[in-house]
């Protein structure tokens, strides 16, 4: 049991964040005050906590650093590696593209070209399949022009 240093009420161990270097090996405040105290700063300081949170995200999902990330954007001009657009789309910040098998990172996508790539399943056979159907696929069929609540094939 301990005494948060915020709230001053008595908690278990389990309620407070291990840290070390502290003497009991614990944070002085528990778990929901740091939370509000982290909601707070969070207001007071929203750039700081995007590029903290952004700077959290590369490094647990790719295990890779915001400098390499505006790195390879820098290398890329500020577009998406297929399209080239500047509009990253999503969530505002162009995704980190990577071989699934060897990790390596291939690039940076917009929203869209990552989808895509999802889509396909990084599969180079569908998607050059893809590419040929858009260029030579024809039926014949004229599609009318699509309006909400109606439309429909000829």
């Amino acid at each position: 049991m301990k005494v948060c240093g915020k709230c001053k009420e008595n908690r278990p161990d389990l309620c407070f964040v291990k840290k070390i270097g502290y003497k009991d090996g614990l944070d002085w405040k528990c778990k929901g005050c740091n939370t509000e105290l982290m909601k707070i700063w969070r207001i007071k300081n929203p750039e700081k906590a995007h590029t903290l949170s952004r700077r959290s995200t590369l490094n647990s999902n790719h295990g890779i650093k915001l400098e390499v990330y505006v790195e390879l954007l820098k290398q890329q001009k500020g577009k998406c590696k297929i399209c080239f657009t500047k509009n990253p789309g999503g969530m505002g910040a162009f995704h980190v593209d990577h071989d699934h098998k060897t990790k390596e990172v291939r690039g940076l996508l917009c929203h869209r070209c990552n989808l895509g790539l999802g889509y396909f399943k990084d599969d180079c056979k569908i998607m050059i399949s893809a590419v040929d159907y858009v260029k030579n696929a024809r039926t014949g069929v004229k599609c009318k022009s699509r309006k909400r609540g109606g439309g429909g094939m000829t």
